[in-house]
C-alpha cells in the first residue's frame, strides 16, 4: 500500500513537473508572439521583458521541481 502510493506520490509530481514546463513553454511562446507582431515592442521585448521572464520561468520550474520539495 505504501509503495503504490509512493509510486502514484511520484507520478504526480512528474505530471505536475511537466504540466508547469508545459505551461511556461506556452507562456514564453505567447509572448514571443506578442514581441515580434507589435514591432515597436520587440525591443522591449529583449532587453526588458526578456530577463524577467526567464528568471520567472526559472523561479517556477525551481519551485515545482519534487527534488527541491
Amino acid at each position: 500500500m505504501v509503495m503504490e502510493q509512493a509510486i502514484i506520490s511520484n507520478n504526480l509530481k512528474r505530471q505536475n513537473f511537466l504540466n508547469n514546463t508545459l505551461f511556461t513553454l506556452l507562456l514564453l511562446t505567447f509572448i514571443t508572439v506578442i514581441a515580434i507582431t507589435v514591432n515597436s515592442s520587440l525591443i522591449a521585448f529583449l532587453f526588458i521583458l526578456a530577463p524577467a521572464t526567464i528568471i520567472n520561468v526559472i523561479w517556477i520550474l525551481v519551485h515545482t521541481n519534487s527534488v527541491f520539495n
